[in-house]
């Protein structure tokens, strides 16, 4: 008993079907990185170009002057707002989008898996181990993505709330030029 490693013995085709199993789960979460990977690039591009319109657009509204002061200052305020709020979004799209410690297969669990004595295993002992595999990759996947769609949320209110305010700076100089 001392030395010798415990062999459990597996169904072959329960081991496939698990390794089936947890092979189309980790491809689900991988598409769904892909999905918020996505979201996280519109939203960023979004922000950017909303960014960079306002404050071309509302930067020479304001430098004309021909509106009122107290609409200038309410308008100025709305494209300042507008701007720290998207350029928050960026930011936050960028932080969700830098690359994160989940990188897929593990080489060291590959190298294990092809060493003489693993090859030389059971098939079903050799299949549960790769399904056991694809579970922490999963989960380590899983946790990545849960934290990259918290900060997409955040991205979206953000962005939303800017996009906001530049709505509300066109309103206040739509007021202001017929005042």
């Amino acid at each position: 008993m001392f030395g010798r490693r415990a062999t459990t013995t597996y169904n072959l085709e329960t081991a496939r079907a698990v390794l089936e199993a947890c092979t189309h789960d980790l491809a689900d979460e991988d598409d769904r990185m892909k999905t918020i990977d996505g979201k996280l690039t519109q939203l960023a591009a979004f922000s950017g170009v909303s960014i960079a319109i306002s404050g071309g657009l509302g930067g020479s509204v304001l430098a004309a002057g021909h509106l009122d002061l107290g609409f200038l200052i309410a308008l100025g305020s709305c494209i300042g707002l507008a701007a720290l709020l998207l350029l928050a979004a960026v930011i936050l799209a960028f932080r969700a989008l830098s690359p994160k410690l989940y990188a897929g297969i593990d080489e060291n669990a590959v190298i294990q898996r092809t060493t003489q004595n693993a090859l030389n295993r059971e098939p079903s002992e050799a299949i549960a181990e790769i399904a056991a595999g694809r579970r922490d990759m999963l989960l380590a996947a899983r946790a990545i993505n849960n934290r990259k769609a918290s900060a997409t949320t955040r991205t979206y209110i953000c962005a939303s709330t800017g996009f906001a305010f530049l709505v509300a700076g066109l309103l206040v100089t739509a007021v202001g030029a017929v005042v």
